[in-house]
């Protein structure tokens, strides 16, 4: 998965009781940097769904996030990709016996 340029917002009330918002993107590495964040603990981080890859599944929002003076807190998100089912029902002329032969499907 191409992890450079996906999205994140932070959101939520600092210490101070001051509503903060701020966006920050992924470089080549995956990394995100969000600096000079108040302290405070329930602060919210939340995937851009629109800058995902489109095989991919949106990563679950982090809650109560907190940010302590002089630290830096680290959060990992991680995004799953998106599987489906395939459902192969042979049949033969006349509904003949085919019970033990194999058949196999190639992407």
């Amino acid at each position: 998965m191409n992890v450079k340029g996906i999205k994140f917002t932070l959101s939520g009330t600092s210490a101070q009781g001051n509503v903060i918002t701020r966006s920050a993107e992924t470089d080549d590495k995956g990394n995100a940097l969000f600096t000079q964040i108040p302290v405070g603990s329930a602060y919210e981080i939340v995937e851009d769904g629109d800058t995902v890859p489109t095989a991919y599944l949106v990563a679950e929002s982090k809650d109560n996030v907190k940010v302590e003076y002089a630290k830096t807190t680290n959060v990992e998100f991680y995004n799953e990709e998106k599987t489906g089912t395939i459902s192969v029902k042979k049949h033969t002329k006349g509904d003949l016996n085919i019970s033990g032969k194999r058949h196999y499907l190639y992407a």
